[in-house]
């Protein structure tokens, strides 16, 4: 096996590996596949997002760049509009220099999108990144399709949702974590259209029920006991919840009981030949997570929209024959180490925020071009030719085969989505050579607002909050409506500490031999052996759950 060249351990190539990699003519991986999806992610800032000037029009702007990232920022409808040219800034290739070094000379001097959005499809979302067709919603990223939404993230087709995560088709939620067609739900993971209830774990149909695991079709439980309808609004009237305090308690009693009742090893349904978790629809997908309708996939993340043939991907869908990209899709074709291409792209490599593109090697910013190399254009003959030899070079200079390399990614690796994932102190990170963040000083002055809705007024709307982070918030108009009908608490924390302990609710993206502790058969999941949730394989969870 191959030793990682970042973090030295041993990592496999198998020979279903080898042909894929045969097959679009790269060579084999020199990093292990998290420290390859630690470099791509450390190019994606999802979720901060900063003021500054658009550098077309001078108009304030809200973007993912901060001002000085050293990146030219067009505001997103000038950025998607006629009034420039990528090819005005096409450079001659120099074989005297590595190709890294010209390509990213280039990316400072052509223009980017102040955000990665759908473009003319949000409607006062102003505030949003990575989404598209969102109505009225605020801070809420990968996602699409909704309205009234925030602070969520991979939220779809929904309704009224706050700090919520990987939700499809639900309306009027609160800190929930992958439920599908739920409505009026709080505190809850892994449901199918429940409704009404507080405290379920992995509960289909289910309404009226509280603190409850592993349930079908249930109404009026208590922590899986029967009550009668009328016993059961007694004790929800009896229970406290508009207070953090007493929200934490229920937290605790809760994570407590459902230690008692088996988990299932990966979750998803409908998989032939499948490892990893959260994968639905998917056939021969391998060691890949939040994947729904793939085929022949490896280290994947995030796919969705019948994708094929692919490995190394984080984010989108809908194309084939790709690898080591972020957010590519919509009908790509063969296209490696592309950052932010989509729309028809086919045949391209190192490519960035390049769309309807054919044959290109190296671009920023281009639209529906062919035959160009840095934003050169080409006759195809020249295109060929260039490219061949600009690869051979990039294989001399350990260039080709790599994705984007982390120290040029103009975010501090702090701000990015790999933060989550992978984690680093800012003396790690700059060890690396990576870029950090240091923002200006901060509040050290934790500052909540009142732990029980019935002590809030609206005055809290006026006042500034200080998360434990340091970071500083507020509570917003439509927050504090939601809160109030729903007679929930504040949030202490700011939205990004919520997203974290969102995540943390998940299991990794990681997976571990372990065996069903019913009848022993061996399984990959993603609970670590040393966990203490009673794991079954599948045929056993469908034993004592149904």
């Amino acid at each position: 096996m191959p030793t990682c060249k970042q973090c030295t351990t041993d990592f496999p190539i198998t020979d279903a590996d080898k042909t894929f990699y045969a097959k679009i003519s790269v060579p084999e991986p020199t990093r292990c596949p998290d420290c390859r999806q630690q470099r791509r992610l450390s190019w994606v800032n999802e979720m901060n997002l900063y003021p500054r000037q658009c550098d077309l029009s001078g108009k304030n702007i809200i973007s993912s760049c901060r001002p000085d990232s050293g990146l030219i920022i067009y505001d997103t409808h000038r950025w998607w509009g006629d009034g420039w040219e990528g090819l005005n800034f096409g450079v001659e290739y120099n074989e005297g220099q590595k190709f890294f070094d010209q390509f990213f000379a280039l990316h400072k001097t052509v223009p980017h999108p102040a955000l990665n959005v759908t473009y003319g499809t949000l409607i006062d979302s102003e505030y949003v990144n990575y989404c598209g067709h969102t109505k009225s919603s605020y801070l809420i990223f990968d996602s699409d399709y909704d309205e009234d939404c925030y602070y969520c993230y991979s939220v779809n087709n929904s309704k009224d949702l706050v700090d919520c995560l990987k939700m499809q088709r639900s309306e009027l939620c609160y800190s929930c974590i992958d439920c599908d067609e739920c409505f009026n739900l709080f505190y809850s993971q892994d449901c199918l259209r429940c409704s009404e209830s507080y405290w379920l774990k992995n509960c289909y149909n289910c309404v009226n029920c509280f603190g409850c695991v592993n349930a079908r079709n249930q109404k009026y439980c208590w922590f899986n006991e029967q009550l009668t309808p009328e016993e059961y609004q007694r004790r929800l009237a009896g229970a406290t919840i508009s207070s953090r305090q007493a929200v934490r308690q229920w937290q605790t009693k809760y994570a407590d009981f459902r230690l008692q009742y088996p988990c299932i090893y990966q979750h998803g349904i409908k998989n032939d030949g499948c490892t990893g978790d959260y994968l639905k629809n998917t056939n021969q997908v391998a060691d890949s997570y939040d994947c729904w309708e793939a085929q022949n996939c490896r280290y994947c993340y995030a796919i969705y929209f019948s994708s094929k043939d692919m490995y190394d991907v984080f984010q989108w869908g809908n194309c084939q024959l790709m690898y080591e990209g972020v957010v590519v899709g919509e009908n790509d074709y063969n296209c490696k180490f592309c950052f932010q291409c989509y729309n028809s792209c086919q045949n391209l490599e190192y490519c960035f925020e390049s769309h309807g593109c054919k044959n290109c090697f190296g671009c920023v910013g281009l639209k529906k071009k062919e035959f160009c190399i840095l934003n050169k254009q080409y006759t195809e003959p020249e295109y060929l030719r260039l490219r061949e030899q600009i690869i051979q070079k990039m294989k001399a200079d350990g260039e080709y085969g790599e994705f984007f390399p982390a120290a040029y990614s103009p975010f501090g690796y702090n701000e990015t989505t790999a933060r989550f994932y992978y984690p680093l102190s800012r003396e790690q990170a700059l060890e690396r050579g990576w870029r950090w963040f240091d923002q200006e000083e901060k509040n050290v002055d934790h500052k909540a607002p009142p732990d029980d809705l019935g002590m809030v007024t609206e005055d809290i709307l006026r006042e500034t909050y200080v998360c434990a982070c340091g970071k500083s918030f507020k509570i917003i108009p439509q927050e504090w409506k939601f809160y109030q009908n729903l007679k929930i608490p504040l949030p202490d924390q700011c939205y990004i500490c919520r997203h974290q302990d969102r995540l943390r609710q998940r299991n990794p993206q990681h997976l571990w031999p372990r065996q069903c502790a019913k009848c022993q058969k061996d399984m990959q999941t993603t609970y670590a052996p040393d966990r203490p949730e009673i794991v079954y394989c599948r045929e056993c969870f469908r034993e004592a759950v149904y």
